[in-house]
């Protein structure tokens, strides 16, 4: 891999890519991920932009916060993306501001990360791999990722602030993990919430019998 970004002195001359990685054994990965192989979806993901992506973008991976080291990314990174001929223009962070990455990115490329949200929090393209509660067609991109690379586009401004205010009244509760009264508060909330009866209207509601992911077939093609 090339050096970070920051050490280029190029960052606003090339577009940089944002792929905040998660923890492979995740269930979020493993039951809501094509292929449920993380490892992969980051080979295909370096294999696609090394075919598809401008000769100047470059693409950045982050480290979870506590991954343990055992999945080894330097290397498969590394390796991957030597052989694919872009070891220069990919590159990985152990640490560092992840809002300060996403301000600088033209896009984020994530499978269903949380990140995907803070990022069209910001107005930054996003494009989720897997499945992802915010992947709603005007918030996340539905074209394939080898157009992303090309033309990303930010979330609708209106649709997100609709999405969010629903995302709030569905799915949070108030309460903590840190400090008695937030735990207290938490464990009321939480089990009233349990009690309640789907505020989701089943018009909304994904079929859940089957799984299909939309980037199944890109992203699990070989790679030569």
């Amino acid at each position: 891999m090339g050096k970070s970004p920051s050490e280029t002195g190029s960052a606003n001359v090339a577009p940089l890519f944002f792929f905040p990685l998660q923890l492979p054994g995740d269930y979020q990965i493993i039951r809501h991920a094509p292929g449920g192989n993380l490892f992969r979806i980051v080979e295909a993901v370096i294999g696609s932009f090394a075919r598809h992506a401008p000769a100047d973008a470059r693409l950045l991976f982050k480290v979870h916060p506590i991954d343990n080291g055992l999945s080894r990314w330097p290397s498969r990174i590394s390796d991957s993306a030597q052989r694919l001929g872009v070891a220069d223009r990919v590159f990985l962070a152990d640490g560092g501001d992840t809002d300060a990455l996403i301000a600088q990115s033209a896009g984020i490329v994530t499978v269903n990360s949380t990140v995907g949200l803070t990022a069209l929090y910001a107005a930054k393209p996003v494009i989720a791999l897997g499945a992802a509660v915010y992947d709603v067609p005007g918030l996340t991109s539905q074209e394939p990722l080898a157009r992303f690379w090309h033309a990303p586009a930010p979330p609708d401004p209106a649709l997100l602030d609709r999405f969010l205010r629903a995302l709030a009244a569905t799915t949070q509760v108030r309460g903590g993990f840190i400090g008695e009264e937030a735990i207290a508060t938490g464990v009321k909330t939480v089990s009233a919430r349990l009690l309640e009866a789907e505020r989701l209207p089943v018009s909304f509601r994904k079929d859940r019998s089957t799984k299909h992911f939309r980037y199944e077939t890109e992203l699990l093609a070989p790679i030569d």
